[in-house]
């Protein structure tokens, strides 16, 4: 179903159009979307998880992994959903 109405991030489509332009050839960079899609091997690891589950609320696995590879100890990673909750957590932890 076609739509003028932005999508998240604004690509208006009928602005596109008044433009000349052709809304395929836009790159939306306003809303961090991955214009080439997510890469293959992370749409194996999506396909392989039980989302039916709630994850790790600690995020074990991804910390060792990460601190692993950083060489540091999984107690120096902190995992948030985007910077604005990291920024939130550190101010807390240190402002307690």
């Amino acid at each position: 179903m076609a739509t003028n109405r932005p999508l998240h991030g604004g690509t208006n489509i009928a602005e596109l159009r008044s433009l000349g332009l052709r809304p395929d050839d836009v790159l939306d960079f306003s809303a961090s979307i991955n214009p080439l899609g997510a890469p293959r091997a992370v749409s194996q690891a999506i396909a392989a998880v039980d989302l039916a589950a709630y994850p790790d609320t600690e995020c074990t696995g991804l910390r060792e992994v990460l601190a692993d590879s950083l060489d540091v100890s999984p107690k120096e990673i902190l995992v948030g959903n985007g910077s604005t909750e990291l920024i939130h957590l550190t101010a807390r932890t240190y402002l307690s």
